[in-house]
């Protein structure tokens, strides 16, 4: 009988039957999977070629205890007496654990035995192979390990997005409340204007880490001096500032400092790292932002006397929804962990690091910026600071066109306050009636609406005389690369993501 188990014949036959083995034989060492063949009592008679590169033992090893010094200890147990139990019952056996391969390394497998019956059903031999299946494996790991950070995310985000909007619904009753006390209702507007440019931070930070994770965020790079930056987002984060009871100071040498960057990208990561320290810094604690040059770099740096991070944690503070332990609910939760990871990928792309260190909890932080200084310096110009109370000095014919009422409404009466004659309308096909009776110096459209979208509303605006001279300005709650693609051809003049802030609404109405 051969390792198969299979007669061989006399003469011719067994010529035959000799190359047949031959060719079985090569087949069965080049298959992918290790297989092995054996007794009935399961003592091994056969292993293929690839059984012995991996695991470097001979049959004669593995019936000496083999399989107990290649099977992972972990699943030596469990794989053991459902094999038994197989074998007394003479059934299919199936099972994943790991083996270990002669250099020590563990990989996961699927080994499978069947059992070979006579006509009787009394089983004679056991053929099994061992499939590798580690990609699998660490493909079914990575997945969980996304599903339960999507989880965790998804809960997170509705807390976070919870915070702001409690008291923008408590604001709303107090001025209700209180439409005589002047002071009580200034006072409740500026706090519902915090929270309402806190949530529209928050879905702008969703917005651009979504961006990043496609390759699709584009710098609007010029050159720029960091002290600018760095007085725009101080005065960003004064409120926050205050309202922790910090006390901020700055130092450096007060020299220009320049870099090719994106002035609003830049902005946007010193407020973060400035919000990062507000938030983790008790109340009455002090917060440090020092920038200078340091060799070919511009080095921005923020420390504070705040809780500070275990060292061993270190190293996971720039993950996506990274959350470290310390940063507890005392210190007003732990936030959705994407604020770090977002600044690691501004300053990535602009050729820059960021890094952090801490002593230990209770230690405070410092995390420090570093970004490529420009080799030649610009002739010191003027700032110029637009003033953002200030009104149009020309009235304007605006036509503000969107399907949701309450959109309309706000933002026509906030026109008419500054000077300008608004007329309004709720779908596309009522857009284009009224522009052709009104003659609008501007339009402020949403894209998804009845009858007519914005899209064909506008391509309809600009076949007109009026249209064609009129400013036409996208408003949307879209603002991807293609979004804005799609809007400039369609006859757009401009893309605006909702919601629209005061600065640029003026802006647009003077220009």
């Amino acid at each position: 009988m051969n390792q198969f188990g299979n007669e061989s014949g006399t003469g011719g036959g067994q010529a035959r039957a000799t190359e047949g083995e031959k060719r079985l034989s090569m087949l069965a060492d080049n298959m992918s999977q290790m297989a092995y063949v054996a007794t009935s009592d399961m003592h091994v008679e056969w292993v293929n070629k690839r059984w012995l590169d991996y695991t470097g033992m001979s049959v004669e090893e593995m019936n000496s205890s083999g399989w107990g010094r290649i099977v992972h200890p972990e699943d030596l147990p469990t794989i053991g007496d459902s094999f038994k139990e197989a074998v007394f019952k003479g059934e299919r056996w199936e099972k994943e654990f790991r083996l270990r391969d002669k250099s020590g390394e563990y990989h996961w497998f699927l080994s499978i035995s069947e059992p070979i019956k006579d006509e009787s059903g009394r089983v004679l031999q056991w053929f099994g192979t061992n499939t590798d299946i580690t990609r699998r494996k660490l493909a079914e790991k990575e997945l969980a390990l996304t599903a339960k950070n999507t989880d965790r995310f998804l809960a997170t985000l509705a807390h976070e997005l919870r915070n702001p909007l409690a008291p923008l619904r408590n604001g709303l009753h107090l001025l209700e409340m209180a439409p005589e006390d002047a002071v009580f209702q200034q006072e409740t507007r500026a706090m519902m204007k915090r929270q309402l440019d806190h949530l529209v931070r928050l879905v702008d930070d969703l917005m651009d880490l979504s961006r990043i994770s496609r390759g699709q965020m584009k710098l609007e790079l010029e050159e720029l001096d960091l002290q600018e930056v760095v007085a725009t987002a101080l005065e960003a984060s004064a409120s926050v500032m205050s309202e922790a009871g910090h006390h901020i100071r700055t130092e450096g040498t007060g020299e220009s400092i320049h870099v090719q960057g994106d002035r609003h990208r830049l902005v946007q990561v010193v407020s973060h790292l400035l919000a990062n320290a507000a938030k983790f810094t008790d109340s009455g604690g002090e917060v440090t932002l020092t920038l200078r040059s340091e060799g070919d770099h511009a080095l921005l740096a923020i420390t504070d006397t705040g809780i500070g991070i275990d060292p061993a944690a270190l190293p996971e503070v720039f993950e996506m929804f990274a959350q470290v332990a310390a940063h507890d609910k005392k210190h007003g939760g732990k936030g959705l962990g994407i604020g770090l990871n977002l600044a690691k990928q501004i300053i990535g792309l602009h050729g820059g690091t960021i890094d952090g260190s801490s002593e230990g909890t209770g230690m405070g932080s410092e995390f420090k910026v570093r970004i490529p200084l420009l080799k030649r310096k610009r002739a010191n110009q003027p700032v110029v600071v637009a003033n953002s109370d200030a009104t149009a000095e020309v009235r304007k014919r605006i036509l503000v066109v969107d399907d949701n009422k309450d959109a309309v409404f706000s933002m026509g009466v906030m026109l008419e306050k500054l000077g300008h004659e608004v007329v309004t309308a709720h779908d596309g096909e009522e857009a284009v009636q009224k522009g052709a009776a009104f003659k609008p110096h501007l339009v402020l459209m949403d894209l998804g609406m009845p009858k007519l979208n914005g899209l064909e509303a506008c391509a309809q605006m600009r076949q007109a005389d009026w249209g064609k001279q009129a400013n036409i300005v996208a408003l949307s709650g879209w603002g991807q690369e293609e979004d804005r693609r799609i809007s400039a051809e369609a006859g757009f003049d401009h893309h605006v993501v909702k919601p629209i802030n005061r600065a640029t609404l003026l802006h647009l109405v003077s220009s």
